[in-house]
């Protein structure tokens, strides 16, 4: 089986791109816009091999089952809605941006928000007014720090992270901000759960009583990891040395995926594809053609 996402993270600010970011721009050997490299280029080059399957050009074709998800960027609804579905396959391969290296794990990764509430009044006269902003700006260097701990901590996917990646509050200029929210991002690795999140997220509360703070849970995505002896890693590295000659690296996925979603079915899984994850999530985002079409010769 192979699995890909065909939504995409926002463009941001498309002035800042040399084209249309939803066009795709052939330059340099490149294929630049959004998705392209996460991920696109990969679905387009298993669309391709499928294509190949169906025509007969492919000698000794295997089976091959197609799973193109929706909603992977935000609260992975489509793959929750895949794996209540009937699959039976050997193993699985997420065409994630790998640099055609093999990725056998990621970390788990969670989104949730944190809100602080100030009092609503004219800011000349705030002095004594909780301003939401000002307690937003303690709560960021309190994570920032519990963050430097979690960086001590490693393991074969990575070390933990506590990122805060969105910040919106006030009304007005001269306005008292009354209201404040944090968005941020967590990573885990294995031994930390979805309470270890929440325990932190009550001790942040704990730790400013004087402050009124609330917290939720947008999405939540376990960690993975897969043998480097399974069945998945020995067929592509089978394919990468008799096309290259030698073998490629054995890592982790630096970003997190789906895959631990896919394991919860009993399938083998692992995640390779073309690009590299330098470029996703950029302004003028691109795949290299030439890792694409490696892509399709490994996978073929």
């Amino acid at each position: 089986m192979y699995n890909g996402h065909i939504d995409v993270v926002p463009a941001g600010n498309r002035e800042l791109w040399s084209h249309d970011p939803y066009d795709c721009v052939e330059r340099d050997g490149k294929l630049y816009g959004r998705g392209t490299c996460d991920m696109k280029g990969s679905v387009g080059c298993i669309l391709y091999v499928a294509e190949r399957i169906a025509n007969g050009e492919i000698d000794r074709a295997p089976d091959l089952w197609l799973t193109f998800t929706v909603d992977e960027e935000n609260e992975n609804n489509g793959i929750i809605q895949l794996i209540q579905s009937d699959i039976n396959v050997d193993y699985c391969i997420i065409g994630e941006p790998t640099e055609l290296d093999i990725a056998i794990g990621h970390r788990g990764v969670s989104t949730h928000y944190i809100e602080l509430f100030g009092q609503n009044c004219h800011i000349a006269n705030s002095d004594g007014h909780r301003n939401a902003i000002h307690d937003a700006a303690k709560v960021i260097e309190w994570i920032e720090g519990k963050n430097t701990e979690l960086r001590r901590e490693n393991s074969l996917i990575g070390y933990p992270q506590w990122k805060v990646t969105q910040v919106a509050g006030g009304i007005k200029s001269n306005v008292n901000p009354e209201y404040c929210k944090i968005t941020a991002d967590r990573r885990f690795i294995f031994g930390e759960t979805k309470d270890s999140l929440i325990n932190d997220l009550e001790l942040l509360k704990r730790t400013f009583p004087e402050m009124t703070i609330q917290y939720g849970l947008v999405s939540y995505v376990a960690p993975a990891l897969e043998k480097e002896s399974c069945r998945a890693v020995h067929d592509v590295q089978g394919a990468i040395l008799a096309t290259e000659g030698k073998r490629h690296a054995v890592k982790e996925f630096e970003a997190g995926c789906e895959q631990s979603f896919i394991q919860q079915k009993g399938i083998e899984c692992i995640v390779f594809g073309p690009g590299s994850l330098k470029q996703a999530h950029v302004i003028d985002e691109f795949v290299s053609i030439t890792q694409l079409i490696d892509y399709v010769v490994r996978v073929s």
